[in-house]
């Protein structure tokens, strides 16, 4: 009987350091990297070491980049809400704005995209 338990045992440690360790490291390598800890635990505990090797060389996952532009935008003096620049009518509670109000908000708008701009081509890699 004391075999077998010993055999157990060894079996039991056997399992732990060639399954359980490398998908619990391989999830965290996976996590500090970008990737997907879930997927990467349960190829690092199916393929085990390997697995594990090769998620440590390879690069960190890169994040998609929002490029969507944000439009500069007014507020409404009346109900406060945030409209386009080139409104002449608040489209919440058609308050009107004069020609030289829509005017400046046109200028403010095109100084911003500028400085975007600016902003883009002075960023180097």
């Amino acid at each position: 009987m004391s075999a077998e338990t010993g055999l157990a045992g060894v079996l039991v440690i056997l399992l732990i350091f060639a399954f359980a360790i490398p998908a619990g490291f391989g999830a965290w390598l996976a996590s500090t990297k970008g990737r997907s800890a879930i997927a990467w635990f349960f190829l690092c505990g199916i393929f085990s070491w390997i697995a594990v090797l090769a998620l440590g060389l390879s690069p960190v996952a890169e994040r998609p980049v929002d490029w969507a532009p944000v439009r500069p935008t007014k507020v409404c003096p009346e109900c406060g809400e945030d409209i386009q620049p080139e409104a002449t009518i608040c489209r919440f509670c058609r308050h009107e704005f004069s020609p030289d109000d829509v005017m400046a908000s046109r200028r403010e708008a095109r100084e911003l995209d500028d400085w975007k701009l600016l902003g883009e081509w002075s960023v180097s890699d």
